[in-house]
C-alpha cells in the first residue's frame, strides 16, 4: 500500500493560500457546530519520525477554540498505566460531547514501535488489531467521529530531515540515537505499518494516508479531510435531531402495549440453580481475566 503512494505531489503557494483561507474559517465554524450538536471528535496522527506530525497538528489547531480541544502525545505508559489494559489510558482521554481530542501518536504504538522493538510476541500484537477495531467501533457507536491520519515519507526524505534538524542548534535536541536506530529499521517499520493500515482500516474509522514530502500539500489535504468528516458527522446529527423534532407529542401516546412491548417479552420466571451458577461464573471470570 505505502510503496504505491506518490510522494512527489506538491502544491503551489498561491493555490495553497487561496484554499486554506477558506478552509481555516470553515473549520472554526464546524467546531462551533460540533459543540452545539455535542459530537465528540478524535483526530489521531501516526506516521514516520520527522514526517511532520507536530507541525501539522500545530497548523490544525490555530483556528480552533482552545477551550474545546486537547492535544495528547502518546508516550511510554507510566507505572499505573502499565498495570492496566493498554487501551485504558487512551479511554481516559476520549473527549466529552462537543469536544475534540487530537493525538500525536496513539494506541497504534503497540502495533508499530512496540512490535518492531520486540516488546510483544506476534500473537499479542495480532490480537491487538482486534482490540483496536472493537475500541474504535465502540467510540463511533457512541457518536464519536474518528479521523485517522498516517503521514508518509520515504527513507531518503527522513534522513534528509534528520540531518537538517541536527544542523539547527535550536532543533538538534529533537533527534536522538533512537531516531537513527528507527531510521535504519525503516523496512521493519514499513512492514509493521502496512499490517497496521490493512488490519485497522475500517468503515467506521478509515485511514487517510497523507503524502508528506510537501508541507503545503499535506496541510491542505488534512484540512480538507477534517472538514469533510466533520460535515458528514454533522449532517447525520442534524437529520437525527430533525427526525426527533418531527415526532408529534401524541405519538408518545398512552398505548400501554406499545410502551411496554420490549419489557413484556422478558421471561421473569427463569432461574439457575446454585451449582450451575458457580460453574458458569467461574468459567466467565476466567475468560475475562484472559481478555484483560
Amino acid at each position: 500500500m505505502l510503496k504505491k503512494i506518490d510522494l512527489n505531489r506538491k502544491l503551489e503557494k498561491s493555490v495553497y493560500k487561496e484554499k486554506m483561507d477558506e478552509l481555516e474559517i470553515h473549520l472554526g465554524q464546524l467546531q462551533r457546530q460540533i459543540l452545539e450538536y455535542k459530537i465528540p471528535v478524535i483526530i489521531l496522527f501516526e506516521g514516520w519520525e520527522a514526517a511532520g506530525k507536530g507541525t501539522l497538528i500545530n497548523r490544525l489547531i490555530l483556528r480552533l477554540d482552545p477551550r474545546q480541544f486537547s492535544v495528547f502525545t502518546a508516550r511510554e505508559p507510566n507505572e499505573e498505566e502499565a498495570f492496566r489494559p493498554f487501551l485504558w489510558r487512551f479511554w481516559k482521554r476520549t473527549p466529552a460531547d462537543g469536544r475534540m481530542s487530537i493525538l500525536d501518536r496513539s494506541w497504534y504504538r503497540r502495533v508499530s514501535q512496540d512490535r518492531v522493538n520486540g516488546r510483544f510476541p506476534k500473537s499479542e500484537w495480532e490480537h491487538t488489531f482486534r482490540e483496536i477495531n472493537f475500541f474504535e467501533r465502540q467510540l463511533t457507536s457512541d457518536g464519536a467521529i474518528i479521523i485517522k491520519f498516517f503521514l508518509h515519507i520515504s527513507q531518503k526524505e527522513q534522513k534528509k530531515r534528520f540531518k537538517k534538524l541536527q544542523k539547527d542548534p535550536a532543533m538538534v535536541w529533537r533527534i536522538t540515537d533512537e531516531d537513527w536506530i528507527s531510521h535504519r529499521q525503516y523496512d521493519e517499520y514499513l512492514a509493521a505499518y502496512e499490517d497496521m493500515l490493512a488490519e485497522t482500516d475500517t468503515a467506521v474509522a478509515p485511514w487517510h494516508i497523507v503524502e508528506s514530502h510537501d508541507v503545503r500539500f499535506a496541510t491542505l489535504k488534512i484540512f480538507q479531510i477534517v472538514c469533510q468528516k466533520l460535515e458528514n458527522g454533522l449532517n447525520i446529527a442534524k437529520k437525527a435531531a430533525q427526525a426527533t423534532e418531527a415526532v408529534p407529542v401524541e405519538a408518545a401516546g398512552t398505548d400501554v402495549e406499545l410502551r411496554t412491548s420490549i419489557l413484556a417479552g422478558v421471561d421473569l420466571d427463569k432461574s439457575l440453580d446454585r451449582k450451575d451458577y458457580e460453574k458458569e461464573l467461574d468459567k466467565y471470570q476466567e475468560r475475562i481475566r484472559e481478555l484483560e
